[in-house]
C-alpha cells in the first residue's frame, strides 16, 4: 500500500509541475537582454507594432506588400487597431527620413492560438494598402 501511495503522491507532483510550467510561459518577459543596436536600416523589413496610444506592443517583419507577420500574443490586447512603423531606424524619431507610420485594422490570429500553453502564437497585421519598397522598406525574402 505504501508504493501505491508513493507512486500516487509522485504523480500528483508531477502533474502539478506541468501546470506550473505552463503558467510560467505565459507570464515571461521576452525581452532582449544585452543585444547590440542594428547598423541603421540594415533590417529594412522590420516593423515596430504600436497600441494606438503609441506604445510599443512588437515587432513584426513585412512579408508581402500589404503583411505584416509577427506572434499572437502582440494582438491580445491591441483593441481594434495599431499603428504599424516601417522604415525607421529609431522609432522614437517620427521625424527621421525614410520612416513611415500606417494605421491597420484588419488581424488575422492563428485560429489554434493558446495564450496558456504559448502554441500557435502567429498572427499577421493587415495593412490598408500596398507598400512601395524604398531604401529603408522592404519585404523579407527567404532564401
Amino acid at each position: 500500500m505504501f508504493i501505491y501511495t508513493l507512486v500516487l503522491l509522485l504523480v500528483i507532483a508531477a502533474l502539478r509541475q506541468n501546470v506550473s510550467c505552463e503558467a510560467n510561459i505565459q507570464s515571461q518577459s521576452f525581452k532582449i537582454i544585452n543585444g547590440n543596436e542594428a547598423a541603421p536600416h540594415s533590417l529594412p523589413y522590420q516593423a515596430a507594432i504600436l497600441g494606438m496610444d503609441g506604445k510599443f506592443l512588437c515587432g513584426g517583419s513585412l512579408i508581402s506588400p500589404r503583411s505584416i507577420l509577427t506572434a499572437a500574443h502582440c494582438l491580445d490586447r491591441a483593441g481594434t487597431s495599431v499603428q504599424v512603423v516601417l522604415g525607421a531606424h529609431n522609432i522614437s524619431n517620427p521625424g527621421e527620413e525614410g520612416q513611415l507610420k500606417i494605421t491597420s485594422t484588419q488581424f488575422v490570429i492563428h485560429k489554434d492560438w493558446n495564450a496558456k500553453k504559448a502554441l500557435n502564437d502567429i498572427a499577421l497585421v493587415i495593412l490598408p494598402k500596398p507598400i512601395e519598397t524604398t531604401n529603408t522598406i522592404k519585404w523579407f525574402i527567404m532564401d
